[in-house]
Formats: structure tokens, sequence, C-alpha cells
């Protein structure tokens, strides 16, 4: 459970991550099917950019 991250980010960084095998720290294998939020928020927003300069600057406003 993540009291932080809203739904819409955690959906959205689990199809990032869809297909991989995880492990945590222990070395065990992580479910993310379990993976939940308490919050909901807007949908994430993709801003194309064309450096990490521009990304960064793009990300503070």
């Amino acid at each position: 459970m993540n009291y932080r991250t809203t739904a819409e980010n955690v959906g959205y960084a689990m199809a990032v991550l869809s297909g991989g095998d995880y492990t945590d720290m222990e070395g065990e294998v992580e479910d993310s099917e379990l993976y939940r939020s308490a919050r909901s928020g807007p949908p994430p927003e993709l801003v194309a950019t064309s450096s990490l300069g521009e990304g960064l600057t793009e990300v503070a406003q």
C-alpha cells in the first residue's frame, strides 16, 4: 500500500515495468499485482523534451 503516490501514477509505472521480473531487498520475487495506492489524482502527463535540461525545466514549472 502506498500512501504518497496516486493510483494513476502507480498504474502508469506498472505498465512501464510490465513483463519484467523484479526482486525485493531480501532477494524475494516481487508480486507487482499487489501494488495499491490509497490516493487518486490526475492522470500522468507525458511531455516530450529534447534534452535533460529542458526536461528538468518542464518538471520545475
